[in-house]
């Protein structure tokens, strides 16, 4: 479990531990057949609904932010296996969710205690749904149009976790709907607790999707990444640099070619290939004009093609600033006046639509 995750979990309990409390002061010491008291409990726990829906908002929203800056740092198949535990976690929380369900509703009866937990369950599973559907668009934000024929794979995985995302809203809600009926002295009616263990059961085919589905797109963006790797080394020179300077000349071409790219932290196949035909040329050129002392500008652009072809993106960066940093050192050759690449900080990322429980 992330610490992300873990703030969550303990927020929601702190949260529940409130709202119970206030609950059963409203309770404890009334005439439980007035009309004052029914009124006064309903909106007791409405109020404290509301309050634990803001708060725990806020601390997904803080969370993703945390997270995105994380992102960045991430090479294509470090993100992928981070959002395998994301997908596994919110599964299991969605398991767990139904599982309870099952076993508090299996007396056609259900306590306040069973309430507040099957609540505090749907609640958990929502949140990790709603963190793995963060990473699905920030993915989608720097990856999708280097690996868009993989993407439907990805897209079906994040149907699936919307469909769960619903039902533990559904969940959600006839939860609160019967702890304002307890409060007020009534019993759960039959129908509301249907509705509870029918929200559960229709999560049970996509709970059944997700794990072949996610090693469909696993073995899918792996071979993708593999095939981009190929294709920008099968790439030769179409042009020739004609002496030393056009060579180093074509260098920096190549640099402002991986600068233009990755200004959005993300990167098309189309520019990938550009990039590549770039390097391709530069290296050419270097090769048959640079001498000893300037192969290793070669190698370095060779590596920074293959970091991009992999979704290495940390590691091109990486790179580009010590191929930059190895122009402004060679002598007789002026560097244009540039400033040390450095991507956006926070790119601006898609983020899932509707809030917590998107149908």
């Amino acid at each position: 479990m992330s610490r992300k995750q873990l703030f969550i979990l303990i927020l929601i309990a702190l949260v529940f531990t409130s709202l119970a409390c206030s609950l059963s002061s409203l309770t404890g010491g009334q005439a439980e057949d007035t009309q004052a008291t029914i009124d006064a409990a309903i909106a007791a726990t409405a109020t404290a609904q509301a309050e634990l829906e803001t708060q725990i908002n806020e601390a997904v929203d803080e969370a993703m932010q945390e997270l995105e800056e994380e992102y960045l740092l991430m090479t294509e198949e470090e993100f992928n296996q981070a959002l395998d535990e994301a997908i596994a976690e919110a599964t299991a929380a969605t398991e767990q969710t139904v599982y309870y369900v099952e076993e508090a509703s299996s007396d056609g009866a259900l306590t306040q205690e069973e309430i507040e937990q099957i609540e505090y369950y749907a609640y958990y599973a929502d949140d990790l749904i709603y963190l793995a559907e963060d990473m699905i668009y920030a993915y989608y934000g720097m990856y999708a149009e280097l690996a868009y024929e993989t993407i439907y794979l990805l897209e079906a995985i994040e149907d699936d976790l919307s469909q769960m995302a619903y039902a533990m809203t559904e969940i959600t809600e006839l939860t609160v709907a019967a702890a304002e009926t307890l409060a007020a002295g009534m019993e759960v009616r039959q129908e509301t607790i249907d509705g509870i263990i029918t929200a559960a059961q229709g999560t049970s085919e996509y709970l059944q999707n997700i794990t072949p589905e996610w090693q469909s797109w696993a073995d899918a963006i792996q071979g993708d990444r593999e095939t981009r790797l190929q294709g920008v080394q099968e790439i030769a020179a179409n042009f020739i640099p004609e002496d030393r300077l056009a060579a180093l000349n074509e260098t920096i071409n190549f640099a402002d070619a991986v600068r233009n790219a990755l200004g959005d932290y993300s990167i098309s196949q189309t520019e990938l290939f550009n990039i590549a035909q770039f390097g391709a040329n530069a290296i050419a050129g270097l090769q048959a004009h640079g001498g000893p002392q300037l192969q290793e500008l070669a190698g370095n652009i060779g590596n920074i093609t293959n970091n991009l072809a992999l979704g290495q993106t940390p590691h091109a960066i990486h790179n580009l600033g010590a191929l930059e940093g190895s122009i402004r050192n060679i002598p007789d050759f002026s560097v244009p006046d540039r400033p040390e690449f450095s991507p956006p900080s926070a790119p601006s990322l898609p983020r899932p639509g509707g809030g917590r429980g998107r149908p």
